[in-house]
Formats: structure tokens, sequence, C-alpha cells
């Protein structure tokens, strides 16, 4: 989630660190930038924001853009690029522009439904240089595969958190749940 309170206010917050780094110059004053990567995505949430769906969408930036945008965003001095979609995993080229955004100085974080993270993507991911992964839950099992519109998304959205951690990634798993904040889902 975006730091809205230190963003508007420039008040920090406990999880600032996550996002900008132990910097103390203006990179605290500048916007995280959060990019659609792709609309396309494995699963059919019945709550999706993207308007999501696995089919291939005019528009969306090509190789050569998205390298592009990266170098502005990197010149820019953005801190922060959180890579959402969709299901940005779906991206072929998804690696290959994090591998560059890091080397152009950008901290990198990863907004996914957990399914498609291997043991060998999560092993990319943290030699990238990638953060920190979120995976969000919508509930425990029934709930969430209903809501995801696939019998065994939960299962491997757990798995993929598993898989991040392994590789030494920090991964974490939300569940909503009323209250001052959400569940935290911990794997071994």
């Amino acid at each position: 989630m975006l730091g809205v309170t230190r963003l508007l206010g420039g008040v920090r917050t406990e999880t600032d660190h996550l996002r900008y780094g132990t910097r103390q110059d203006d990179a605290w004053h500048r916007p995280v930038v959060v990019w659609t990567v792709s609309r396309r995505c494995n699963l059919a949430c019945v709550h999706c924001y993207a308007a999501a769906g696995n089919k291939r969408f005019p528009g969306e930036l090509s190789t050569a853009e998205a390298t592009t945008m990266l170098q502005d965003l990197a010149a820019f001095g953005v801190p922060v690029l959180l890579l959402s979609g969709g299901e940005p995993l779906i991206r072929r080229d998804l690696l290959e522009l994090a591998a560059l955004a890091r080397s152009l100085g950008l901290r990198i974080t990863l907004s996914t439904n957990g399914t498609l993270i291997t043991p060998a993507v999560a092993e990319q991911l943290k030699t990238i240089g990638v953060g920190y992964v979120g995976i969000s839950l919508d509930g425990l099992e029934p709930t969430h595969d209903r809501f995801r519109g696939q019998e065994g998304a939960f299962q491997a959205a757990l798995q993929g958190i598993r898989n991040c951690r392994a590789a030494g990634l920090k991964a974490v798993g939300k569940l909503p749940i009323p209250g001052p904040s959400p569940m935290i889902v911990a794997t071994r």
C-alpha cells in the first residue's frame, strides 16, 4: 500500500524503509510509481480493478517503450517502482525489465497473485534484487478460490510465498480482516 500520510504530509511511517530504503535525502519526497505492466491475468477475480483477463490487450508498452519509460523514471529520481497488473509475471519480458530498473537504481517491489512464482522465478527475483513481493489473499481457501475464480489458487499463492521465502525474498501474504491492520500470513 502507498504511504499517503508520508507522501502528502511528509510524516514517515514504520514501513517507509521497505519502499524508500534508509536514505534521508529528497528521495523521501518523490512519488512511488505503480506500473500496471499488463492487464493480462491467469485468474478471473470477481473484484478485479484492472478489468484483467487471460487475453492480449492493445496499447501495452513494448519492451523498447518500457525501457525508455524506466530510463525516464530513473532520471526523474523515482525511488521505488511497484510492478503490478493483471498478473505482472505473465509479461514475458518482466524479469528483464525488472533487472534493468534495478540497474538504473530503482527499488523494485512486486504485487502478484503468487500463482506463477515457481522456485526458479523466486530465485530470479532474488537475483535481480526485488525488495518485496506482496501477495494478496482474499480470505481462507474456499473464499479465496471463489474470489479468484479458480480452484487451487489459494494453495498456489501460499506456495508462491513459500518459494519466495526459500529464495530469501521478503514475501508476505495479507488476508483482509476487520480491525486496524490485515492479518499477515507467514509460511515456512
